[in-house]
């Protein structure tokens, strides 16, 4: 029997259940580095997988523009990240720099969705670890006049002048 020295002891130890435990964490992580779905799986790499599975899934739609749009700030900031080591602080983070690139509250919800999105995705298809996707989950959306982020004015209705000019 080989004596194993758990991390954080000072003693070695003997225990087949210590050196189990050992093993199967080396397993994981030689079959995780080993498996071609997790060749890049740095934040550029998600965002290129979802931008490839949003062309064909919203062909007619305008829905894969707007997700690029709305993933520039992420792959701006974090890009070369780990996937899997991006959390809800970072989220925030990137939120706090929507805000002061002055866009409107309902546009930073949005993208921000984008994102959220995107990281469920990522966890469907096992690119990362389903407690990442969890994790941005919890980041709640900017509440109407409950943070910086600029109102836009209530869009007001059509007058009925405008209409009947519109229908001749």
């Amino acid at each position: 029997m080989i004596p194993l020295k758990p991390q954080g002891s000072a003693y070695a130890t003997k225990d087949p259940d210590v050196a189990l435990q050992i093993a199967q964490e080396l397993l994981e992580q030689v079959q995780y580095e080993a498996d071609p779905r997790y060749e890049d799986n740095t934040i550029v790499g998600i965002v290129q997988a979802y931008l490839d599975f949003a062309r064909t899934y919203y062909r007619k739609s305008k829905q894969a523009e707007n997700i690029r749009y709305g993933v520039v700030q992420l792959v701006d900031m974090f890009g070369t990240l780990k996937a899997e080591d991006f959390g809800p602080l970072k989220l925030k983070e990137i939120r706090q720099c929507m805000i002061e690139d002055n866009l409107c509250r309902s546009e930073v919800n949005k993208r921000i969705g984008i994102i959220k999105r995107m990281f469920r995705w990522a966890a469907e298809n096992e690119r990362i670890p389903s407690g990442v996707a969890f994790a941005i989950s919890t980041v709640e959306n900017l509440k109407k006049g409950r943070s910086e982020a600029r109102e836009t004015p209530p869009v007001k209705p059509v007058s009925r002048l405008s209409i009947l000019h519109l229908t001749r």
